[in-house]
């Protein structure tokens, strides 16, 4: 039986850096745990060694930190598959840019759009009466009061 390997997924900076953490993550995390449990095995066969020492309470020893090595290995091959299930991922660049879904890709338009500029001023949506455009583009006169020398309104 032959597998094919899935293709990969284009994404964005973002997404690339996440899969990318969480990749090096399970691998860290899974190898760490494997480490562990190996040392949890070997100090439960050093307890049960010890049992004609110790007695009773080596074989209570070995036993409980066996279990723990056991279940510390149990872990990592479950993170290590659940590694193992995240898709491929490569960034997106200039060659690859048409391989994403038409939902998520933006184009830019290379003329203008069709339809005719608005000969309109921005309004205020209020129940206000407009004023009226001309009175809108009217030129600001300042007149100075010469007791004050500042200006005074029109």
């Amino acid at each position: 039986m032959v597998t094919q390997e899935p293709q990969k997924q284009v994404v964005s900076w973002k997404q690339y850096l996440e899969t990318l953490c969480a990749t090096w993550t399970g691998h860290f995390v899974g190898l760490v745990l494997i480490l562990f449990g190996i040392l949890l095995l070997l100090l439960a066969v050093s307890a049960m060694v010890s049992i004609p020492q110790i007695g009773i309470f080596g074989l209570l020893v070995g036993a409980i930190v066996g279990g723990a090595g056991i279940v510390s290995l149990w872990m990592a091959t479950t993170v290590l598959d659940k590694t193992e299930q995240i898709l491929p991922v490569t960034l997106i660049s200039r060659h690859n840019a048409s391989l994403l879904p038409e939902a998520e890709t933006l184009v830019r338009a290379s003329a203008p759009p069709l339809s005719l500029q608005q000969t309109e001023l921005l309004r205020v949506a209020s129940p206000i009466p407009d004023t009226p455009a001309y009175e809108l583009l009217r030129p600001v006169t300042i007149r100075t009061s010469e007791g004050t020398g500042g200006p005074v309104g029109p």
